[in-house]
C-alpha cells in the first residue's frame, strides 16, 4: 500500500541528506589529499574517493572521473568503480563535442550538463543504445577546471532511473569537483618531478584544498591554550580583519558558538580529548548578520607519553544546506502524511507535525530519543521487522501493522533507507480499516444469506433441509446448533408441534451428543423452557453468558439432557423461530462454548436474517410437500395403467415439470374397444398446475367416453369432443392425438387410423430401421378448443416389429431449442434402436432427449407390434413411484 501524498518521498529524502552526510564527504576528501600528497597513484585516489561518494549517497549513483587528454579534445578513463568495464572501455577516447552525451558535452561547453532521462535527451543520440545495454537512464557531468582555468576532465553521476540532482546535491558536486582539480594537479606535479617534500609544502596544499572545498582548519595546543585558525575560518565566524591578528584561545571559539549549542559543542571536544579520540559535531555560530550553521570534525594527538597536546581538525559552513533543509522541513511539516527520520542509532532526528498529532507526542520528546524506547510495544513487532530489513538490505519498505495501547491503531508504512538512517512515512488507516472489515463482513452475511438460501433451494426432502442449514451456521455463526422443524400443523405455535430435529457440531467428536440432546430434549423439557418461549411467542431467545444456569431449568436434575449439556460446556445460546408466510415452520437454536463466548449484536442480527431467510424456504418446501401429497393423489387417479390388444406392447412414462408440483396438462390413455381394436390418445392441455392437471382430467374423460361411443373412430370422436365442449360452454385448449390399432380390412397385419388435433406428429420405426413422421406435411387440424369441426383421418399399416412412439412436446421442445429441431433429434435418436423392446426404447429415449431439468410436462406412449405375442404387454414408468 502507498502513503498519499503527491511528491516522492524518496526525493524528500535525498534533499535532506544530499549526497549524504557532510562529516563522511569531508573525511573523504582529507583521506584523498592526504593519499596524493603521499604519491599514492592517480587511479587508486580517485577510485576511493569516488567510492566514498556513491556510499554517502542516499539513493543509487555510481560515480565517475573522466580525464582530458594532452591534446585537449579527448577524454580518457580515469576512474568509475561501479560502471562497467564495457561502458569505460567504449567511451574511453570519446572526442568532446556540441552533443556527445553529457561528459563530452560538459568538457566541450566547460559548464555543468545535467541529462535527466537519457532516452528523450538528444545529446545521448549516438550512445543510447550503450546506456540501455547497461540500464544507465541519467547523467549529471561537471567539467574539472584547474587553478589555471584549463579543463582537466569530468566528474559525472550516473543514475538507473530518470531524475534531476537536488540543490543539496549540486552543492555537494560543486565541493567535489575542487577536490578533484587538487588532486589531478597534486598528481601531475608529482609525476614532472617536482614533490613538494616538506611540511610547510604539504599543509600549503592541504590549505589550497581546504579553501577549494570551502573548508577551515583549526589547530588547538593544549599545551600553550593556543588556538590557530586559518583565513577560511576566520571568515565562517565572521571574524572582523582587525579581530584575526590577535592571539585566539579555546573561550574565543566558545563565545562564537550560539548559546543553545554551546554545551553540546563543549561534550563533544571534552570526549575527544578524554578518550584521545575523534569528534564531529554540527552547530550554529553567531554572526553579525544573524547566524550559520557549521559542520565540524577533528581530532585530539598524542605526545608520545600518550598525553593529548593537540586537537586539529577543519569545518565547513553548511548554512545553504541547513536552508534547504528547513525549507523541505516546512513543506514535510506542512504534509498530511506523518513523517519522521531514525539515524542509524534509532533515534529521532525529525518529526513533522502530523507525526506529532497522530502518534500524540510532542517532537520535543523525541528528538534524540530512541524509537523502541519511546515505542516499546514496536519492539519484536512488524513494525521492528520491517525497519531492520529495510536498514539491512538497503531495500524500501511498505506494510500495514497494529500499534497497541495507547494509540490502538493501524499504520499503512513506507520507509526508505539512507545511509544515514531511515526515513519513515505513516498514516492511520484504523478507520479505513475498520471499513474495509465491515464492508467484508457484510460480503460475507450477505453471502451466508445467500447460501441458505441456494442450499435449502436444493432439496425437498425436510432432513435435509435440516442438515443443510445447520452445516451454514456451523462453524460460521456457532460452535453447534439444532435445527427442529414443526411437522404437525394442528399445533403450531406450541411445544406439541415440535417434531424432527437434526443437530450439527463443528468438532466432529462431540457431534453425537448433539444429536443424542436434539432427539432427547423435547420430551424431557417443561412447560417454562427457552425453547418453548420462542414457539410460543415467534420472539428471538438471548442467553448471553452461563446460559447451562439458564437452560438448567429446562429439565429435571439427574435428565439425561441435562448431562449432555453441562458436557458441551455451553457459554451462551440464541433460539430463532423459522417464519413462514403464515406461521412458523421450525426452530434454530445455536450455541457457543465458553471458549468461543457470547453472541454479538451482530451475530444476532445475522442469525435473525438467516433465520428470515430459512424460513420463507422452508416454508415453500412445505407448502410444496403438501402441494405433491395433492398431487400425487390426482396423478395416480388419472394416469391409470393402460390397456392394449395380446398383439400390441406398451411402454408408457410421466415426467413433470422440475419447477411445479409434479402434475400438469400432459396425458396419455390406451383401452380396448368391444370390437377388439385398442385407442391410444396422447394430449396436451395449456397450463402447468393444479388447475391445468383439473382441465386435463375432464379433457382426458371426455375424450375416453366419446371413443368409447364410437368404438374409438378418432376423427369422429375429436370432432364430438370440439362439439360438446362449445356447448359447454368450455374455454380449454389442448393438444390431442386419438389413434385406433387394429387388424386392417382384409384381416392381416395391424393397422394405425389416428387424427391429429394440432398435436406434435408421432413417429413410427419400420422394422427396417426406417423412422416416418406420421402427417408431416405441416398441414394437421388445429388444436381443440378453438372452434373447428370438422377433422381429417389418417390410416397407416404397422408391420410385426414397428414401433410408434406419442410425445407431448416438452419432449422435443426448449426456450432455445425450436420443436423442429428436437423432432429431428428425437427422429435421430430412434433410429438407433431397431428392434428394440418399448420398455428400452422408452428409457433411452427419456435419457437422451430430457434436460437435466424439465422445463415442461413430457408424456411418452411407446407402443410395439408384436404379433406373436411374446413380447411384454404393458410397463409403465410413473413419476412418483
Amino acid at each position: 500500500m502507498g502513503s498519499r501524498h503527491a511528491h516522492d518521498p524518496a526525493g524528500d529524502v535525498g534533499q535532506l541528506e544530499g549526497l549524504g552526510g557532510l562529516p563522511a564527504l569531508l573525511s573523504a576528501q582529507a583521506d584523498a589529499l592526504a593519499e596524493v600528497v603521499a604519491g599514492q597513484p592517480l587511479v587508486l585516489v580517485l577510485d576511493d574517493l569516488l567510492r566514498a561518494v556513491e556510499q554517502a549517497s542516499s539513493r543509487e549513483v555510481m560515480a565517475s572521473v573522466l580525464l582530458l587528454d594532452d591534446d585537449g579534445q579527448h577524454l580518457r578513463h580515469g576512474a568509475a568503480p561501479s560502471l562497467p568495464a564495457e561502458y569505460n572501455a567504449a567511451i574511453d577516447g570519446v572526442r568532446i563535442g556540441p552533443s556527445v552525451g553529457s561528459c563530452g558535452t560538459a568538457a566541450y561547453r566547460r559548464s555543468r550538463v545535467i541529462v535527466e532521462d537519457v532516452e528523450t535527451d538528444p545529446l545521448w543520440d549516438d550512445f543510447r543504445d550503450l546506456a540501455r545495454r547497461f540500464d544507465l537512464r541519467a547523467c549529471w557531468s561537471t567539467p574539472i577546471i584547474g587553478s589555471r582555468d584549463e579543463p582537466l576532465g569530468t566528474f559525472a553521476l550516473y543514475s538507473r532511473e530518470p531524475r534531476r540532482p537536488g540543490a543539496a546535491e549540486l552543492a555537494a558536486i560543486d565541493v567535489l569537483v575542487g577536490t578533484f582539480a587538487l588532486i589531478i594537479e597534486r598528481s601531475r606535479v608529482g609525476q614532472a618531478g617536482s614533490v613538494l617534500q616538506d611540511a610547510a609544502a604539504r599543509r600549503l596544499v592541504l590549505e589550497l584544498a581546504m579553501g577549494a572545498g570551502g573548508l577551515g582548519t583549526f589547530d588547538w595546543d593544549l599545551t600553550t591554550g593556543a588556538l590557530v585558525w586559518d583565513g577560511q575560518l576566520f571568515d565562517i565566524f565572521d571574524i572582523a580583519p582587525a579581530d584575526r591578528e590577535r592571539p585566539m584561545t579555546i573561550e574565543d571559539f566558545y563565545a562564537g558558538v550560539h548559546p543553545g549549542d554551546r554545551d553540546r559543542v563543549q561534550v563533544a571536544l571534552d570526549r575527544a580529548v578524554s578518550e584521545a579520540g575523534d569528534f564531529e559535531v554540527e552547530y550554529r555560530v553567531v554572526v553579525r548578520d544573524g547566524q550559520r550553521w557549521v559542520a565540524a570534525r577533528g581530532r585530539a594527538l598524542t605526545d608520545q607519553s600518550g598525553e593529548v597536546v593537540r586537537v586539529i581538525g577543519a569545518a565547513q559552513d553548511t548554512t545553504s544546506r541547513k536552508d534547504d533543509e528547513a525549507r523541505v522541513a516546512r513543506v514535510m511539516d506542512s504534509m498530511s502524511t506523518g513523517f519522521f527520520f531514525l539515524d542509524p542509532q534509532w533515534q529521532f532526528t525529525f518529526v513533522n507535525a502530523e507525526a506529532e498529532r497522530v502518534l500524540g507526542r510532542p517532537r520535543e520528546e523525541l528528538l534524540g530519543n530512541s524509537i523502541w524506547a519511546e515505542f516499546p510495544a514496536a519492539v519484536g513487532s512488524d513494525f521492528e521487522t520491517h525497519y531492520r530489513h529495510a536498514a539491512d538490505s538497503g531495500d524500501p519498505v511498505a506494510f500495514d501493522a497494529y500499534y497497541p495501547e495507547p494509540l490502538e491503531a493501524w499504520y499503512e508504512v513506507r520507509a526508505w533507507p539512507s545511509p544515514d538512517g531511515l526515513a519513515v512515512y505513516f498514516i492511520d488507516v484504523t478507520d479505513r480499516r475498520a471499513a474495509e472489515q465491515n464492508a467484508q463482513q457484510a460480503i460475507s452475511r450477505a453471502g451466508l444469506i445467500a447460501r441458505v438460501s441456494e442450499e435449502l433451494a436444493g432439496t425437498l426432502d425436510a432432513r435435509e433441509s435440516m442438515r443443510r442449514l445447520a452445516q451454514v451456521v456451523v462453524p460460521g455463526l456457532a460452535d453447534w446448533c439444532i435445527v427442529t422443524l414443526i411437522d404437525d400443523d394442528r399445533h403450531a405455535g406450541t411445544r406439541r408441534g415440535l417434531g424432527e430435529a437434526v443437530g450439527w457440531h463443528t468438532d466432529p467428536d462431540r457431534r453425537s451428543l448433539v444429536e443424542r440432546y436434539a432427539s432427547s430434549r423435547l420430551d424431557q423439557m417443561t412447560d417454562h423452557s427457552l425453547v418453548v418461549r420462542a414457539v410460543e411467542t415467534s420472539a428471538v431467545q438471548v442467553l448471553n453468558g452461563n446460559a447451562l444456569d439458564e437452560l438448567s431449568t429446562m429439565f429435571e436434575t439427574d435428565a439425561e439432557p441435562l448431562r449432555l449439556l453441562t458436557e458441551l460446556e455451553i457459554d451462551s445460546a440464541v433460539v430463532l423461530p423459522l417464519s413462514g408466510q403464515e406461521q412458523s415452520v421450525g426452530m434454530l437454536s445455536v450455541v457457543n462454548d465458553r471458549e468461543r463466548g457470547e453472541f454479538s449484536d451482530e451475530d444476532v442480527q445475522l442469525l435473525r436474517e438467516i433465520a428470515a431467510r430459512a424460513g420463507i424456504v422452508l416454508d415453500r418446501a412445505r407448502l410444496y410437500r403438501q402441494q405433491r401429497a395433492v398431487a400425487e393423489t390426482l396423478q395416480r387417479s388419472l394416469l391409470r395403467t393402460p390397456q392394449a390388444r395380446p398383439d400390441v406392447a406398451l411402454s408408457v412414462a410421466y415426467v413433470p415439470a422440475a419447477e411445479v408440483a409434479q402434475v400438469g396438462g400432459d396425458w396419455y390413455d390406451a383401452f380396448n374397444q368391444p370390437d377388439g381394436s385398442t385407442t391410444v390418445v396422447i394430449g396436451d392441455v395449456m397450463g402447468h398446475d393444479l388447475l391445468a392437471a383439473a382441465a386435463m382430467g375432464e379433457m382426458r374423460t371426455l375424450v375416453r367416453a366419446l371413443a368409447a361411443r364410437h368404438g374409438g373412430h378418432p376423427a369422429r370422436t375429436l370432432t364430438d369432443v370440439e362439439s360438446v365442449m362449445q356447448q359447454l360452454g368450455e374455454e380449454t385448449l389442448a393438444t390431442v392425438f386419438v389413434g385406433r390399432v387394429a387388424p386392417s380390412d382384409d384381416g392381416g397385419a395391424l393397422e394405425l387410423q389416428y387424427c391429429l388435433a394440432g398435436h406434435p406428429p408421432p413417429l413410427l420405426l419400420h422394422p427396417n430401421g426406417e423412422v416416418e413422421t406420421l402427417d408431416d406435411s405441416g398441414s394437421a387440424d388445429p388444436l381443440l378448443g378453438i372452434g373447428h369441426i370438422g377433422r381429417r383421418q389418417y390410416t397407416v399399416p404397422l408391420e410385426d416389429g414397428a414401433l410408434l412412439v406419442l410425445y407431448t412436446d416438452g419432449l422435443v421442445e426448449r426456450r432455445d431449442q425450436p420443436v423442429d429441431v428436437g423432432i429431428a433429434m428425437l427422429r435421430e435418436a430412434l433410429g438407433e434402436l431397431v428392434r428394440t423392446d418399448p420398455e428400452t426404447v422408452r428409457d433411452k429415449l427419456l435419457a437422451r432427449m430430457l434436460p437435466a431439468r424439465a422445463e415442461d410436462d413430457v408424456a411418452l406412449l411407446v407402443l410395439a407390434v408384436d404379433l406373436t405375442g411374446r413380447g411384454p404387454r404393458t410397463q409403465e414408468r410413473h413419476p412418483l413411484d
